[in-house]
Order: C-alpha cells, then sequence, then structure tokens
C-alpha cells in the first residue's frame, strides 16, 4: 500500500486498541483494590476515587486527543465507590474538579471549611435529587 494507505488505519486501530487495554489494566487494578479492602474489613469504610483531568477521544476524532472541543474530550471520567456513594448515577450537569474535594469531606461526613471552594455533588446523585436547588445554591455562591 502507497502512503496514507493502510498503515495509517493500522497505526489508528493500534492506538485505540491500547487505550482500551488500559482501560481493562484499570478495572482489574480497581477489583483487586476492592479485595483486599474487603480482606482487611475496610471496604465499607473507604471511599475509592477515581478520576482524570481531561476527557479523551483516544485520538479518533484528531491527534489532539485531550485538547480539542469534541464532548468526548470535555467530558471526564471518573467514579466513586464508598460511604455516601452507595446509589450510584450518573452527573450530567457541567461540574468542575474543585468540586470533588468538598463531595468527599461531605461523604466522609467532614464540616466544609468555608475557605474551600467548590459544590458538593452528592445532591446531584440522589434519586429525589433536586437539581435546580443544586443549580440556585452553585449561583449563589459565586
Amino acid at each position: 500500500m502507497g502512503a496514507g494507505g493502510s498503515g495509517g488505519a493500522t497505526r489508528r486501530l493500534a492506538r485505540r486498541t491500547a487505550g482500551l487495554l488500559r482501560h481493562l489494566r484499570l478495572d482489574r487494578s480497581y477489583g483487586r483494590l476492592l479485595d483486599a479492602l474487603e480482606r482487611v474489613g475496610e471496604l465499607e469504610n473507604t471511599i475509592v476515587v477515581y478520576t482524570a483531568d481531561h476527557g479523551s477521544h483516544f485520538r479518533a476524532r484528531n491527534a489532539e486527543y485531550k485538547r480539542s472541543c469534541h464532548d468526548s474530550s470535555i467530558r471526564v471520567p471518573g467514579f466513586a465507590r464508598g460511604p455516601g456513594f452507595q446509589d450510584g448515577g450518573t452527573v450530567e450537569e457541567l461540574v468542575n474538579l474543585i468540586d470533588l474535594p468538598v463531595t468527599l469531606l461531605e461523604a466522609a461526613g467532614i464540616d466544609v471549611p468555608d475557605r474551600m471552594e467548590g459544590d458538593g455533588l452528592l445532591p446531584l446523585l440522589d434519586d429525589g435529587r433536586d437539581v435546580d436547588d443544586w443549580r440556585r445554591r452553585r449561583s449563589s455562591n459565586r
């Protein structure tokens, strides 16, 4: 094949496959961490969080995998498990990583110091959540 033929497609596929394999390793590592916490009797007393500083479309759209304005680039992956996060859920609202420390303190039952910035995200995970109330409180804090 000439330049730009199947070689480019093969390289793109290899990069995507490498990204998927990293996710599989994360899944296995997360499982091992939970197993270890359970063995020592601390699983129900521990908050485990995974997040990143950016989203990624794995260069499926262009070479700028984290600096493009595609939806998959601006949505930051993350999950949390432990006290305060039992029901699970997905946060669709626009939030910031600065909200994470406040959320973790609230989930742990620790008072959030007034000087801390950010808004706790736990109300967004409740089944009976009032997203409008959360947004009003968020705008009044700005």
